[in-house]
């Protein structure tokens, strides 16, 4: 997890490192720490940067760019990475204007305890890691859809659409299956028959003419794909 800290105390970073490193530890997290010393700085440096922190402490008060002028910029500039303010207060102004830049919470300096400061950290892991899955997205007639790979079940072919089931849920777009495949290639899918396209762990049987998924449902496989399904799968398999 890569985070950047930025506050125009180098103590406070110090100590704010300190404390990162040891609830990475306790639940072996991978972490990487940029340290800044003004929003300026920050701004300065992370403009030609092309990986983004997963998250941001920033300190509230900072002589120049403070640090809701520094988390406005950084949104303007793009910028998605979870911001976390420092602050003296945790009063009402600074809660809104955190809101007014989609701040994920505060800690409020010299008051929020190391148990409270752990919990808003993990909490904001548990979102990075669910951003950071690899996702794709469809669009049709104006809609869009971001789709996490590892929840897709299978996609069907019907004329010039495509429908994608995923989770739940299902989403139809316009595309052709050569596109699909390109798209998928490496991860983990199979062509199960001309109109099918499977994830490969969601399979739970094979039998002549069918598929039957970890949802229930069933869809067929082609002649022509039975032994290339079946030797791609059945390493995957877990015996019952």
């Amino acid at each position: 997890m890569r985070i950047a800290l930025c506050d125009d105390h180098k103590e406070n970073i110090m100590s704010y490192a300190e404390v990162l490193a040891r609830i990475c530890r306790k639940h072996r997290i991978e972490l990487e720490i940029d340290p800044y010393i003004s929003g300026n700085q920050m701004l300065f440096e992370l403009e030609d940067e092309k990986k983004h922190p997963d998250l941001i402490y920033l300190d509230v008060n900072m002589p120049g760019y403070d640090g809701f002028s520094t988390a406005r910029q950084l949104r303007a500039q793009g910028y998605e990475s979870e911001i976390i303010f420092l602050t003296s207060s945790g009063g009402a102004d600074s809660i809104l204007q955190a809101f007014d830049v989609s701040a994920f919470h505060y800690i409020v300096k010299d008051e929020t305890s190391g148990e409270r400061f752990e919990e808003i950290f993990l909490q904001v892991y548990e979102r990075c890691q669910k951003k950071s899955k690899e996702t794709l997205i469809f669009s049709c007639a104006g809609e869009t859809r971001k789709v996490f790979v590892d929840e897709i079940n299978y996609f069907e072919a019907q004329d010039h659409y495509i429908t994608v089931y995923y989770g739940k849920e299902s989403f139809e777009f316009y595309s052709t299956f050569g596109k699909i495949e390109n798209m998928l290639h490496g991860h983990g899918f199979l062509r199960t028959h001309r109109s099918f396209i499977v994830a490969k762990d969601k399979i739970v049987q094979i039998n002549r003419n069918q598929i039957e998924l970890q949802t229930g449902e069933t869809v067929p496989v082609g002649r022509a794909y039975v032994k290339t399904v079946k030797t791609a799968w059945e390493p995957l398999a877990v015996p019952r």
